[in-house]
């Protein structure tokens, strides 16, 4: 998987769909959420983990020109 830094440089490409890159992000975020709860499983330890999730919609992309 990209660092971070590698996806965020993307954004900065006149040639990347920002929308898509979005896209993608989620996408990557919720292959992570699914190997956090498939590690959870196979440890035996699901039933007794509360899992909280936040998120906020980010930064103002509109407001930056991207």
């Amino acid at each position: 998987m990209r660092n971070l830094s590698e996806r965020l440089a993307d954004l900065n490409d006149p040639h990347v769909d920002k929308a898509n890159a979005q896209a993608s992000e989620i996408a990557m975020h919720n292959a992570h959420m699914k190997q956090l709860f498939d590690t959870l499983k196979a440890e035996g330890i699901a039933e007794n983990t509360l899992v909280v999730w936040i998120s906020d919609n980010g930064p103002m992309y509109a407001n930056l020109g991207l």
